[in-house]
């Protein structure tokens, strides 16, 4: 480990004016990331406010404002990384995707910067995650929103969620969405937020002695199967049969040929 880099990277993540310090630093080959992928990477959607990097800086204001910590901040700093990237691969049309492509730019950049291994695990678990906590405000299935509200850093995915609704400017001037009034306004998400999720119906011994789950070596595709299973259950509308479960999840899983 590199201490003094830590150390300067600590200190800037932690600084009252972190913005300034990050503006500053832009030179900085530590930093060239930002130049290299936010700086004058333009949206092409509803943000209004600027480049990823003018996004970027008021995603990191907002979230000093709230209660925080620097892994807080350094998601905030690399949470929109991989725009770029998805703007080239969609061929100019959108950014869909950028959570995911940025999760290998920003383990070079948190290497770059000697974050220990749960360090980066909780900057890229936010990162990876963010797209899903901004989408809670309309989820419609119960599942795919259960995954984000039970995690452990669920608090750390609302903290960056209010940061980048709030950083998110419309034609109007103002932020797109209220965050956490709109999360209150939807009935699934609001129910995942005061519910527990259900466990397993189908356990992992009952889906192993489904005929057919035998010739699959994948390991892999075992736990897709298994959480498949979960999906099913959860979003069917009621079904409680170990057997159906196991036959849909199964058939999909064929049908779009994982298995």
């Amino acid at each position: 480990m590199n201490t003094d880099t830590y150390n300067n990277v600590h200190s800037i993540l932690t600084a009252p004016d972190v913005v300034d310090r990050l503006e500053r630093e832009r030179d900085n080959p530590l930093f060239s990331f930002i130049n290299t992928y936010m700086a004058g990477c333009e949206h092409v959607n509803y943000h209004h406010e600027g480049d990823v990097w003018v996004h970027t800086k008021l995603v990191i204001s907002n979230i000093i404002a709230d209660k925080h910590d620097y892994l807080d901040v350094a998601a905030a700093l690399l949470h929109d990384i991989g725009k770029k990237d998805a703007l080239a691969k969609n061929n100019g049309k959108n950014m869909a995707g950028h959570e995911i492509l940025g999760l290998p730019l920003a383990k070079v950049v948190l290497d770059s910067f000697d974050f220990s291994k749960p360090e980066q695990d909780v900057v890229l678990w936010m990162i990876e995650n963010h797209t899903k906590a901004n989408d809670l405000p309309k989820a419609k299935h119960k599942y795919s929103c259960w995954t984000v509200v039970s995690h452990p850093w669920f608090h750390r995915a609302v903290r960056l969620a209010v940061a980048d609704s709030n950083g998110t400017i419309g034609a109007d001037g103002k932020p797109v969405m209220n965050y956490m009034e709109a999360i209150a306004a939807n009935p699934v998400t609001d129910y995942c937020m005061t519910h527990p999720m259900p466990g397993h119906l189908v356990s992992w011994n009952d889906m192993m002695s489904y005929p057919g789950v035998d010739k699959i070596t994948d390991t892999n595709k075992l736990y897709e199967l298994y959480e498949l299973c979960h999906k099913i259950q959860i979003n069917g509308g009621g079904n409680n049969k170990k057997d159906s479960l196991l036959r849909v999840a199964f058939r999909c899983m064929k049908d779009k040929g994982a298995i």
